[in-house]
């Protein structure tokens, strides 16, 4: 798994926008040839820190809740957020272990193990 410059710009393009990004415009392939094999987004405006919005995706995003895309019990879209924040990345079978080659890598998980110093 990687940060990439090209996917963060595709991020900051939705969040400039105030809304999510064009998912459509995720590359199948990244720079240095790997391959993006799930991608997914929650965008939040109007709220005072990203805390309340991560409550809100968390716990207030099926029905009755501030989730638009959930006007019906029966919406497949309800508690989306919620399934894109507790995904298993590295449980889809195209990427077991999950890693990622991206020529334009910003951080990758295996720096974040040793800044954190887990092993």
């Amino acid at each position: 798994m990687v940060l990439s410059k090209s996917l963060n710009a595709i991020a900051q393009g939705g969040a400039r926008a105030g809304r999510d990004p064009a998912m459509k415009s995720v590359p199948r392939r990244l720079h240095g040839g790997g391959r993006t094999v799930y991608a997914s987004a929650n965008w939040a405006g109007g709220w005072v820190n990203p805390f309340g919005a991560d409550y809100a995706w968390m716990y207030d995003d099926g029905p009755g809740g501030n989730n638009l895309d959930c006007r019906a019990a029966t919406s497949r879209l309800c508690w989306g957020h919620r399934d894109n924040i507790l995904n298993r990345f590295g449980g889809h079978a195209s990427c077991p272990g999950a890693s990622a080659l991206a020529t334009d890598a910003v951080f990758t998980w295996a720096k974040a193990k040793k800044l954190l110093h887990i092993h």
